[in-house]
């Protein structure tokens, strides 16, 4: 038990190899607070901050970029995906995942009853999933 309360106190980051750390900088320039974590899959995946944005990026341990997330505030939402989810209730929360350069949004909605629904759309606004949480 001590030692869950000091990995969650201490947190877990770690620091990346060189060659990982090179690929950061070269796909995120300018990206602060950087706090690295090895992957159970293999990799290697930090959380950053990048134009005061929250991102996830996740690298493989060549130094590949194989994935990034970031928060997306609902104004940087492209307009037509923007608006056919408003008609749905209120956007809570949006998720933009470049994974091999194919974007899709994780959205959560909130309803006119207050039920909330996690959606996932591709590129183009249309819904691939949509679950009750």
């Amino acid at each position: 038990m001590k030692k869950f309360f000091t990995k969650f106190i201490e947190g877990s980051s770690i620091l990346p190899p060189d060659m990982i750390s090179a690929a950061f900088i070269l796909n995120f320039p300018g990206a602060l607070n950087a706090e690295w974590y090895n992957r159970k899959e293999g990799g290697f995946e930090v959380i950053f901050y990048n134009d005061d944005i929250e991102h996830i990026a996740i690298f493989d341990s060549q130094g590949v970029l194989t994935e990034y997330k970031k928060s997306l505030p609902v104004n940087y939402m492209p307009e037509k995906i923007k608006s056919e989810l408003e008609s749905k209730g209120e956007i809570m929360n949006v998720v933009m995942i470049n994974h091999g350069n194919r974007i899709t949004y994780e959205v959560i909605i909130r309803d006119r009853q207050f039920i909330r629904s996690l959606l996932l759309l591709n590129e183009w606004g249309e819904i691939q999933s949509e679950r009750k949480l």
